[in-house]
């Protein structure tokens, strides 16, 4: 078991998708709703700029990035710190050899 503390361990009811323009390229928050549902935001700005035969392969990259992002939070690791004890944020984040300060 990843975390022996029910206590940290919170629930998702929904994970919603939504497509906007936006800066950048994608990020998980809490909906307006509660915080039991998830909502991953992707830039269509971001998805307009890829060439035809990576649309496919940056989608489903990015959305599976943010669900594991998703999970890491629903299981409290990002909390206690307790998932990065053989892995870096950057590592997760994709930030190449960035560090956790």
């Amino acid at each position: 078991m990843l975390s022996e503390r029910a206590d940290l361990i919170s629930s998702v009811r929904s994970v919603t998708l939504v497509l906007r323009s936006m800066g950048g390229i994608a990020y998980t928050t809490g909906s307006e709703l509660d915080d039991d549902h998830k909502e991953i935001h992707f830039s269509t700005d971001y998805i307009g700029g890829l060439s035809a035969d990576r649309v496919k392969h940056e989608i489903l990259g990015v959305v599976r990035h943010e669900m594991v992002i998703s999970a890491i939070m629903l299981l409290g690791l990002w909390r206690t710190n307790r998932a990065f004890d053989r892995c870096t944020v950057g590592n997760i984040m994709g930030w190449g050899h960035a560090r956790e300060a």
